[in-house]
């Protein structure tokens, strides 16, 4: 059980159209990237939103997670699920979903970004949207938050995901891979899901 939690600006919507694209081709090699949520098709956010939900165990939520793993279990598949929101799950909801979803080993995919290449498009995604700070505003206060900022602190999410009992973690090194004239999702397709090449 694959759960790709971005975080933001580490080219999670160019993985997601992909994923929702190639669903059919995921299948063929053992993976059910399920068509759920109503905000965004292609990903997963319903889903990841209000986190809280999935520690009632009657609540709609956590049927939502059991149906799809229901739902593998059936076709004899693996899931991945993606969406940023994951990014903000606590210890003990990763944890709730990590029973819910066994015997399936919940394996948590974190794409590492250099931090200040991150702040930069970060930023720059506010511009796009209307922001009125200047980078160096942006920055600066960045730089106040000190170790508060998880921009320039990945390491407390990796640190958190790390920690979830009985998983593992995958960190995809953004920066490394565009070194290398890689595509990132032909990085996750073959090396994280361990599912060929794609035509």
């Amino acid at each position: 059980f694959v759960l790709h939690v971005g975080p933001h600006k580490t080219a999670t919507t160019w993985l997601q159209r992909n994923f929702h694209h190639n669903a059919a081709a995921l299948e063929k090699a053992g993976w059910l990237y399920p068509q759920t949520g109503e905000r965004v098709a292609v990903a997963h956010h319903d889903l990841s939103d209000n986190q809280k939900e999935i520690l009632k165990d009657g609540s709609r939520k956590a049927a939502q997670f059991r149906k799809i793993a229901g739902k593998a279990a059936e076709k004899g598949l693996n899931v991945l699920l993606s969406s940023e929101g994951f990014d903000k799950w606590r210890p003990n909801a990763l944890a709730k979903l990590r029973e819910i979803v066994a015997p399936h080993e919940l394996r948590i995919v974190y794409t590492l970004r250099d931090p200040v290449s991150l702040v930069y498009s970060v930023w720059a995604q506010k511009v796009k949207t209307g922001g009125p700070k200047s980078f160096p505003e942006h920055y600066e206060e960045q730089l106040r938050k000190a170790g508060r900022s998880r921009s320039l602190d990945p390491l407390s999410d990796i640190e958190k995901f790390a920690g979830v009992k009985d998983s593992s973690l995958t960190v995809l090194l953004y920066d490394e891979i565009r070194r290398q004239g890689r595509d990132i999702f032909d990085v996750f397709f073959e090396d994280v899901l361990g599912a060929g090449r794609l035509p």
